[in-house]
């Protein structure tokens, strides 16, 4: 290492005197062997490959770093992609329910007027079944009336023929009423 020489108007502006610059650069050129020892002691095979090893160390953990930060955004991703598709799912869901809601009350609507239907129906069934009676009741007055007319008509008297008329039209006007109610 080179040190600058010092005319005497340097050392009196920086208070140096002879002794004190012959010490400094004894301190220099020893300080400067010392360095070039540590040099040469650290330029050997272990201690290279240390720095080799430790250097590669350093490149695996930045690649490392790297590599977990990469990790971390596709994990980051991922959860947002999840999260999304869970909101979707949830959001479908919601309007299937509300879909399934207004179902269910067509079908309860539905339910409540085929019950209706359904009474309806037994109660016109049980009338049809009371008329079915009744006409079967009225089938055998009028047969019987039809035979009791025709032994009348067999008769030639005329008083006789006119009260089976004014009694089979006092029946049809019975039954015309019993029909009705």
């Amino acid at each position: 290492m080179h040190v600058p020489q010092l005319d005497p108007i340097q050392m009196q502006k920086f208070k140096i005197t002879e002794n004190e610059l012959a010490e400094r650069k004894a301190f220099v050129d020893k300080a400067e062997k010392v360095l070039n020892k540590v040099k040469v002691g650290l330029d050997t095979e272990p201690i290279r490959k240390k720095l080799n090893a430790d250097q590669a160390k350093r490149k695996r953990d930045a690649q490392d770093e790297a590599a977990q930060a990469l990790q971390s955004e596709i994990n980051a991703d991922n959860d947002n992609f999840v999260r999304d598709q869970r909101k979707q799912v949830q959001d479908t869901v919601k309007v299937q329910d509300q879909a399934l809601g207004g179902l269910e009350q067509s079908l309860v609507n539905l339910h409540g007027r085929a019950k209706v239907i359904n009474t309806e129906l037994k109660e016109q069934d049980k009338l049809l079944d009371d008329l079915k009676g009744d006409v079967d009741n009225a089938n055998d007055r009028i047969l019987t009336v039809n035979k009791a007319l025709g032994k009348l008509l067999d008769t030639k008297d005329g008083c006789q023929i006119w009260t089976v008329v004014i009694l089979a039209v006092i029946l049809i006007v019975l039954v015309a009423c019993v029909i009705w109610t």
